[in-house]
């Protein structure tokens, strides 16, 4: 039963839990301007994800997943959207884009549509890479993504039963502990849940987002959950927290709650390059809510850029771009990488 304890005894028990954990372990968005500003997931976050539908959040959460089990993450991913199929079809496609533009570039229409229903105009060469695909991932995958092979319905029950596939047991201080053998758990997404009770949306949303947090707690595993936005209004901005689909709680139970935008002014249709802001609307660990990132997407590699500029919001629009020494400490540094970049090929010049 929980009781009152001495200030002496937490400081204590926080600092001996903080010494466990192992900055090998931490897992990352792969996303620089994101990396930069979080530095990385913490073991007990609960991460919000939010965008309109059909904006990439779904890309991005394979990526993650991705970009952790290459560096030797475990990852458990639950994409409720289309299952594991479907996710493993979006992953190949980037997968096999990226290959043919880095090594191939012989006027193949990449159409992912005709790939899937095999209408493709060069399927020799699909199967070759495809095939080359398959051992670069499997050598860099290994065995540390796990896809949850969704069925039908998926309700909250499923995805805390389903964490037993990964429960393993270690050595405590009087028994032996049942731990998650997972670094990273993603849920793609929170609309995909099947509702016990539809007649209260918003409690039974509050009730999942709580299992996600008290699971993030006792396992200090953390998990990055999708949601999708209310209804877009032309006035918006940049979406806040008051923007997150059906109950307010998603965001305010969340550690972190991070939106997504594209800047469609200035996108490059002709070549698949589509600006995109990154905003942080909520932040238990001080990253700050007020600003936001900018960095083009290159929808031919699948790649968000390592170069972004970070923008003030007024009102929830982005306003004044930030250089120099009204930068944040945690952009600083890359900005005066690009200023030395930028310098290097002006004298080139």
């Amino acid at each position: 039963m929980p009781s009152f304890k001495s200030w002496s005894e937490v400081w204590e028990e926080e600092k001996e839990e903080r010494s466990k954990i192992d900055p090998n372990k931490i897992c990352t968005f792969g996303i620089k301007c994101l990396d930069d500003r979080l530095t990385g997931i913490l073991p007990n976050d609960l991460i919000a994800f939010a965008a309109d539908s059909g904006k990439g959040k779904s890309q991005i959460m394979l990526d993650m997943a991705i970009h952790n089990a290459q560096n030797s993450k475990k990852v458990a991913l639950f994409f409720l959207e289309g299952g594991a199929k479907q996710a493993m079809s979006r992953i190949k496609w980037k997968l096999i884009s990226q290959m043919y533009y880095a090594k191939y570039k012989n006027g193949t229409d990449m159409d992912l549509r005709k790939w899937l229903i095999n209408k493709t105009d060069n399927a020799k060469m699909f199967e070759e890479i495809e095939a080359l695909c398959w051992l670069e991932f499997q050598s860099k995958v290994k065995d540390k993504l796990q896809i949850y092979d969704l069925d039908s319905s998926f309700t909250i029950t499923d995805l805390t039963n389903s964490l037993g596939w990964f429960m393993t047991q270690k050595p405590g201080e009087f028994l032996m502990e049942d731990v998650l053998d997972v670094d990273l758990i993603i849920i793609d997404h929170l609309q995909y849940f099947d509702m016990q009770d539809s007649r209260n949306e918003n409690a039974e949303v509050t009730k999942i987002v709580k299992t996600c947090k008290e699971i993030t707690n006792y396992y200090n595993i953390p998990i990055v959950l999708v949601s999708h936005l209310r209804k877009r209004d032309k006035d918006r901005g940049l979406p806040n927290q008051e923007d997150f689909f059906g109950s307010s709680n998603v965001p305010k139970i969340a550690s972190q709650a991070i939106t997504i935008t594209p800047e469609h002014s200035g996108a490059d249709y002709q070549h698949g390059i589509y600006p995109t802001f990154f905003r942080i609307c909520k932040s238990r660990s001080g990253a700050e809510t007020e600003l936001a990132t900018l960095c083009n997407f290159n929808s031919r590699t699948g790649e968000y850029d390592k170069h972004y500029s970070v923008h003030t919001l007024i009102q929830d629009k982005p306003s004044a771009v930030l250089e120099g020494d009204r930068l944040p400490k945690w952009a600083r540094m890359y900005d005066a990488v690009n200023q030395q970049i930028a310098k290097e090929l002006a004298n080139a010049v």
